[in-house]
């Protein structure tokens, strides 16, 4: 017989520099990150449900933060992986692929070349890789998608050296007095909801999560649906895709798991 492991308690914290609360196991991985504010940043929404980016057809609950797009996996429940940050920096550069920093380059045989990605993570000119080494690596920033190179900041116009990752890019600024911001980070998950989510109430302030406790009127009466979407291994019928897919076409607001 199978012993389920218990699930921890409802958790929540109030971000009032933004009006959002991070929630259960997407708080705990804010947590959990070395330096979460400068590498994460605040969240910027509550949680809903959306498509995968590299599962297209697959839905999962995500929450945003400024700097990333934490999303839930509940399959990995009780492992490391259960929420992994989306390569929002892969998505970000979609179209550019073909720019001369994004080529794949050969092997340098000097150990800073990713077999993976066919991309080099050097300290030379921007310390990044001592930066991406000091703060999470690969579960944090993913894999290096392009070399090191110039490009104009959008928000001050001016050029700096810069690098793209997997889940994040980086940005050195060798002038700032202090060190510890000489590197930024990317406000990607700003960027991405400024793109593509014009209008979406989960980014609303004070947007609740949908399995947040929150009081309503007794005279409140809404439909939705009951689903299991988790939790029957291989069963044929549970089609979450499907599911999901249906909820979302027949305007429902809300499903409970």
């Amino acid at each position: 017989m199978k012993c389920l492991q218990p699930k921890p308690p409802f958790k929540v914290r109030l971000f009032p520099e933004t009006g959002h609360t991070a929630v259960n196991s997407f708080l705990s991985f804010w947590e959990r990150t070395p330096n979460a504010l400068f590498v994460l940043g605040y969240p910027i929404s509550a949680p809903f449900i959306e498509e995968s980016f590299t599962n297209p057809g697959g839905y999962y609950r995500v929450q945003y933060f400024e700097r990333a797009v934490l999303e839930e996996h509940p399959e990995n429940y009780g492992t490391p992986y259960y929420i992994p940050g989306r390569l929002l920096g892969t998505q970000i550069i979609k179209g550019r692929e073909n720019e001369p920093p994004f080529q794949l380059v050969p092997d340098p045989r000097d150990g800073t070349w990713d077999e993976v990605t066919r991309h080099t993570l050097r300290n030379s000119p921007a310390p990044f890789r001592t930066f991406w080494l000091n703060n999470g690596g690969l579960a944090v920033f993913g894999r290096p998608i392009s070399e090191q190179f110039q490009e104009v900041n959008q928000a001050d116009s001016n050029v700096y050296w810069v690098q793209h990752f997997e889940r994040q890019r980086m940005e050195w600024h060798p002038n700032e007095p202090d060190p510890r911001y000489r590197i930024l980070l990317g406000l990607l998950g700003n960027e991405y909801r400024d793109a593509h989510h014009q209008g979406n109430p989960a980014f609303n302030p004070g947007a609740v999560a949908p399995d947040q406790p929150s009081p309503a009127p007794s005279s409140t009466f809404a439909y939705g649906y009951n689903v299991i979407l988790y939790g029957h291994g291989s069963t044929s019928w549970q089609d979450r895709p499907r599911v999901l897919r249906l909820v979302k076409e027949s305007g429902f607001g809300w499903v409970r798991q």
